[in-house]
């Protein structure tokens, strides 16, 4: 009878007065080549009463899947530990990476902002005009006066009044840079500079035009504020055909000047309504 199962060693048995015979067993567990020993072993014994040990087992090799799985365990619970902490490490050290990659970005934020209040950009910071009686005041007073919203350069003031030039552009942001040609920074007062001084010391009124576009009336106020520097205006508000203005004048005779082409602009002097600012 064949007996199914797993061959898991292979045995030598020695039998006394005939020799060594040697059995491949194909047996499934331990337990069952001990019984087939046994029952070797009893029945050789009934046939030689006189031999006290008539079979002798002089060696088992055994291929037992079950002592094969015991002793791969500790192996493999052993290299499962060590991939579990090498899994766990790599996390670890990635955390850290992750952590120290926003702290970076954070400081980097920072000096960034730093950066930025400590050299304010001069669109963002507001124009300021110096103290009356400085000489910062009056340079600034003599270039509303001479260049109204015309460009100048450093060559257009008296050579000790240059430096004052870079003043009023990066203290107090009351000029503007227009353009650079080479090294030479070409200037121009800003209009809400110039808007304040003309209202503190000269005169302002306010106008409102009717039968004109928008357009039409910015490029008239351009071409006067040209001709004349001690003029300048701001929009106020309008819509289609009626536009209101702020119009900014040094003295009476700029005011004269172009209220006089003004009237001249509009053609119908209902069109063309004037008040006190």
């Amino acid at each position: 009878m064949e007996v199914q199962g797993r061959r898991i060693g292979s045995v030598e048995i020695e039998l006394r007065n005939v020799g060594t015979v040697h059995l491949k067993l194909p047996v499934s567990d331990v337990k069952q080549l001990m019984d087939f020993i046994k029952n070797i072993s009893n029945g050789w014994q009934s046939n030689d009463s006189q031999s006290q040990t008539p079979i002798k087992v002089k060696s088992v090799d055994l291929e037992d899947e079950e002592r094969d799985s015991e002793a791969r365990t500790p192996q493999i619970s052993e290299a499962t530990e060590g991939k579990d902490k090498i899994v766990q490490r790599r996390e670890m050290i990635e955390g850290r990476i992750d952590t120290l990659e926003e702290k970076i970005a954070t400081l980097v934020d920072m000096n960034r902002k730093l950066i930025e209040n400590l050299n304010p950009d001069d669109e963002d910071s507001e124009p300021k005009i110096p103290s009356s009686g400085t000489k910062y005041n009056s340079v600034l007073q003599d270039l509303v006066e001479r260049f109204g919203n015309d460009t100048f350069t450093g060559r257009d003031v008296a050579d000790d009044e240059r430096h004052v030039l870079s003043i009023l552009n990066n203290k107090y942001n009351a000029l503007e840079v227009a353009e650079t040609q080479g090294r030479t920074n070409i200037y121009r007062v800003r209009k809400e500079v110039m808007q304040r001084i003309l209202a503190s010391e000269g005169t302002s009124n306010i106008i409102e035009i009717r039968g004109k576009d928008r357009k039409s009336c910015d490029a008239f106020l351009d071409t006067n504020q040209k001709r004349y520097p001690g003029f300048t205006y701001a929009f106020l508000e309008g819509n289609g055909l009626r536009q209101k203005y702020r119009l900014f004048f040094k003295d009476n005779s700029v005011q004269l000047s172009v209220t006089s082409n003004l009237g001249r602009f509009v053609g119908n002097k209902t069109n063309l309504i004037v008040r006190e600012a």
